[in-house]
């Protein structure tokens, strides 16, 4: 299982879906919230794979400098809009983390399973799920058949043992947290098995969430995907869904998370628009 060492940064937060916006993404972290020395951690949909290569190598040096300047970071992982290999393949290490060859520190890429260490705790990064609209979609240019969230295996679940996790960050979300039916808008008419997916992968990860509580104790599980802001509590564990960044309403949704109230935090800013 891959650990990174982030314990340098004071403030650690995270936010929802990022969808290609990386310059309102910067700016929302760096000048609408004045953040500094901190660590951001996007819960996938980044919008990587929709553009040529050249398109991201440009984006991530104009966040990489932006970021640096202020001592900030942007650790991202997958959702289903995002084609897994710039994640998880060397042929794209350069936008990957720094110890596995990436050439930014400040922002880049993390693949599931990942350990973040942090001063706030050890946080688990999950992505991955099933995209409702896939049947409007193209297979290698705005879909990827291998985008759902994946189950661990028995020596997964051993690592994550040992890792004292107490944070969870994931794409989609347990079933057991808003929001609680999945919405599937209508493409459930041209899609036959969307519904059943879409209910089986939420029912995987409270089955990831049950396995993991035997071991370590989650105070806090994050999660994006759903475009909108969630709060439940469940059996100990503070669920919280972070809406996706509106560039032109309300910026990005920030939740701060502080270790020192067993992994609860609070939430910095989320969108104006009516939820």
């Amino acid at each position: 299982m891959n650990t990174i060492d982030l314990k340098k940064y004071t403030t650690v937060t995270a936010t929802g879906d990022c969808h290609g916006n990386f310059r309102a993404l910067v700016n929302s972290v760096c000048v609408q919230h004045k953040l500094r020395d901190t660590l951001v951690i996007v819960c996938g949909d980044i919008g990587m794979g929709f553009y040529k290569r050249g398109y991201y190598t440009d984006e991530f040096k104009w966040m990489q400098k932006r970021l640096e300047e202020y001592g900030n970071c942007l650790a991202m992982f997958r959702g289903n809009h995002d084609n897994p290999v710039y994640f998880n393949s060397e042929e794209y290490s350069e936008f990957q983390e720094p110890g596995r060859g990436g050439k930014y520190k400040n922002v880049f890429l993390i693949e599931d399973y990942t350990v973040l260490q942090t001063i706030k705790g050890n946080i688990l990064c999950i992505g991955g799920a099933v995209s409702i609209d896939r049947s409007a979609r193209t297979a290698g240019i705005s879909w990827w058949e291998d985008e759902k969230f994946c189950m661990p295996d028995e020596l997964d679940y051993m690592e994550i043992g040992k890792s004292n996790v107490t944070i969870v960050a994931t794409h989609t979300c347990p079933s057991c947290c808003g929001p609680m039916f999945s919405d599937a808008m209508g493409y459930e008419k041209f899609d036959r098995f969307l519904m059943s997916e879409l209910q089986n992968e939420r029912l995987d990860l409270l089955e990831v969430y049950e396995n993991i509580k035997q071991s370590s104790d989650i105070k806090l599980w994050l999660y994006g995907h759903f475009h909108n802001h969630y709060q439940d509590d469940h059996i100990g564990t503070l669920f919280v869904g972070l809406d996706m960044i509106r560039p032109n309403s309300g910026g990005a949704d920030i939740y701060e998370i502080r270790g020192e109230d067993n992994g609860k935090g609070k939430e910095l800013a989320t969108s104006e628009e009516p939820k």
